[in-house]
């Protein structure tokens, strides 16, 4: 991809990690995820994150957390139907 997927600068958002080129905390989409229906929805309420970062970095994080549980393209497809809560 040559893009870094996200960035952090402690003068933006108290230094806090953010998707590149925005002021938007990565864990904002974990956090609206946890209480929103889809992704759709947090693409739709945060249009400066494309679909294929939010994905990225999502799928990223799981992989951090869960490398032993990962369950192949299954997550993948849930996040880009809109579907995974």
């Amino acid at each position: 991809m040559g893009k870094s997927l996200t960035s952090r600068n402690p003068e933006i958002v108290s230094g806090a990690l953010c998707f590149t080129a925005t002021r938007l905390p990565v864990q904002n989409v974990l956090d609206y995820l946890k209480g929103s229906p889809s992704l759709e929805d947090f693409l739709e309420d945060f249009p400066s994150v494309a679909r294929k970062f939010a994905i990225s970095v999502i799928v990223a994080a799981r992989d951090r957390i869960a490398p032993h549980n990962l369950s192949g393209s299954t997550d993948l497809a849930a996040l880009q139907l809109g579907r995974m809560r």
